[in-house]
């Protein structure tokens, strides 16, 4: 398993920087990401987040396991670039059909599905969905079909 899950990790982080990278899994299953030289590599925030994500995506292949990735906040802590780069790189990983049958659930704010992070996520043709605040007294809200109007003015 752990063989297999260091391939697919390789394989699929390898591909989203050019092939530059290596992985390796250790018998704890600590990830590291090695320069070609096997050098330990100095990744940046983004670069972080998708080998996070392609462990994820790793483990449910590997595993079996069908169940949807659900991330809060999947992109908050970045900056535009990296913002960019993960939302590429997730695109491109469910663009493939190997990938296709796989959900993911990413509960974002208005900061990080900014208009340009929508425009990478578009030929996903995702699900876009926001809570309306309906009851000050009460607190209550309910999940509305789109973007909150409020929100893209």
């Amino acid at each position: 398993v752990r063989h297999r899950l260091e391939e697919f990790v390789a394989r699929r982080f390898g591909e989203t920087d050019g092939g530059r990278y290596a992985t390796r899994i250790s018998e704890d299953f600590e990830v590291s990401t090695l320069n070609l030289d096997g050098t330990p590599a100095k990744l940046s925030e983004g670069q972080k987040m998708v080998r996070a994500y392609m462990f994820s995506f790793a483990l449910r292949s590997v595993i079996g396991l069908d169940l949807p990735l659900i991330v809060d906040t999947p992109i908050g802590r970045l900056d535009e670039k990296n913002r960019m780069f993960v939302a590429e790189t997730l695109t491109a990983v469910f663009e493939d059909s190997e990938n296709m049958h796989q959900q993911a659930i990413f509960l974002m704010h208005d900061g990080e599905y900014t208009p340009y992070v929508m425009e990478h996520f578009k030929p996903l043709k995702p699900l876009e969905y926001f809570l309306e605040h309906i009851d000050q007294e009460y607190e209550f809200s309910t999940l509305r079909e789109g973007i909150d109007p409020e929100w893209s003015l």
